[in-house]
């Protein structure tokens, strides 16, 4: 924080012992203003990047699982969304259905599903969350254009606070972001067990954690890069490949994202053992000389 606010240290020094307690709720405030800020701007803009049907309502309590579009990108991976009594019971909000915040939704994926055969394809590349950074970090006018060439005339936040890379942290915020605006909550809150609303504190630290230490390293490596070279062309130019606990079920997606990843590494440890033990040079007994 010092790095963005560099005056902080020296404010906090001058007002003394007990001076912390101000600054920080002063700082808090600012924090759900600009979340504020970015939710009605990103509820705003949200029809003009994608295609729902029916029109998008205005009123939240119309959104969430009782709109279809919204419905399909906020279920779960786990689930059918095609599926009338799926669909029913999600609405209905059976306590069967796990829509925990690690039972992560089509929305986290370019294609609105994943591939069995390698989670992290399209993984946090869905279109809505692209534009969702580009309109908090660099502004309408580059959201809004078909070609995210345009500049608008005013500094954007990016340029004000010197930003020129991507984030697991900004990359969960923007998801955090549209999931509320396609839900049917009333209330950005953390939610969770301990208040109303779904967990989406959970939810944004768990997409950090797995992010930061759980991704392979060359998953998460071509993640960063992409999502560079999409919000700050004009700093990374280099093309890329695109195709390259809340709730602790073992069905979740995010175990089942965890547990690929387990499976990968420990079958390129049993090949490498499997390597090793055909190199080794085998005894000779026959080379043995037995003395008399």
């Amino acid at each position: 924080m010092t790095t963005m606010i560099p005056w902080l240290q020296d404010e906090l020094r001058a007002r003394g012992p007990g001076g912390s307690r101000p600054v920080a709720t002063l700082l808090e405030a600012g924090r759900k203003t600009a979340r504020g800020d970015d939710v009605s701007n990103i509820k705003k803009d949200i029809c003009k990047w994608y295609n729902f049907e029916p029109e998008l309502p205005l009123k939240k309590d119309m959104r969430g699982f009782r709109h279809d579009t919204c419905g399909r990108l906020l279920c779960p991976t786990t689930y059918d969304w095609d599926k009338p009594d799926i669909r029913q019971a999600l609405q209905r909000k059976d306590k069967k259905f796990d829509i925990g915040s690690r039972n992560w939704p089509n929305l986290l994926w370019r294609d609105e599903k994943p591939d069995p055969d390698d989670f992290h394809v399209g993984f946090l590349k869905h279109e809505l969350i692209v534009k969702a950074a580009l309109r908090t970090f660099r502004g309408p006018t580059v959201a809004n254009s078909q070609d995210g060439a345009s500049r608008g005339t005013r500094k954007s936040i990016a340029a004000k606070h010197g930003m020129t890379e991507m984030t697991a942290g900004a990359i969960a915020y923007c998801v955090m972001m549209v999931h509320f605006v396609l839900s049917s909550q009333a209330i950005f809150g953390a939610g969770g067990e301990r208040s109303s609303g779904w967990a989406y504190r959970a939810f944004y630290q768990e997409i950090v954690h797995y992010v930061e230490r759980q991704m392979p390293r060359n998953d998460r490596e071509e993640l960063f890069a992409w999502w560079n070279e999409r919000i700050f062309p004009e700093v990374y130019t280099e093309e890329y490949d695109d195709d390259e606990n809340s709730s602790p079920s073992a069905n979740s997606m995010a175990a089942k994202m965890i547990a690929q990843v387990r499976e990968r590494e420990e079958a390129a440890k049993a090949g490498a053992a499997e390597g090793a033990s055909a190199s080794a040079p085998l005894s000779d007994s026959s080379n043995t000389a037995t003395v008399a």
